[in-house]
């Protein structure tokens, strides 16, 4: 899928999509061989953040994390970034009507985070995911 040419980083921007969502703030980010999309975007429910991975050889995938819960999301992502050794294998956060969960796994390529959604719009069980850039450790 082509996305519109983005601003400069931190240039605001205001866009609305054919689902009703304004989209206020759009960055790309590479990392390795991942593009990671963050886009901040509102709707009548209220501001929310969408988090979308793209890997090389594998689909997009994406988390929504209302607005109200950015804050416990961040503190979460940012124990597991800054977190030396193992330490625990999953945690969750809720927001809203979602639960977040953040596992740490390891590859023959390294440490990674995985963040898996489930809840609000999604059925139940249905989870949606993004794998972010790698452990600490």
């Amino acid at each position: 899928m082509l996305r519109p040419p983005l601003p400069p980083p931190g240039a605001l921007h205001s866009q609305t999509t054919l689902m009703g969502d304004q989209e206020l703030f759009s960055e790309v980010l590479k990392v390795q061989n991942k593009i990671f999309y963050l886009d901040l975007k509102q709707n009548g429910r209220g501001k929310y953040i969408k988090i979308a991975e793209k890997g090389k050889y594998r689909p997009k995938s994406s988390v929504v994390v209302p607005l109200s819960g950015l804050h416990s999301f961040i503190q979460l992502f940012d124990f597991y970034m800054n977190t030396d050794g193992p330490g625990p294998q999953s945690r969750d956060v809720v927001v809203e009507s979602k639960v977040f969960n953040f596992s740490c796994g390891e590859n023959d390529r390294g440490r990674y985070l995985r963040i898996f959604e489930s809840g609000g719009g999604y059925p139940a069980g249905a989870p949606s995911g993004v794998a972010t850039q790698r452990c600490r450790g």
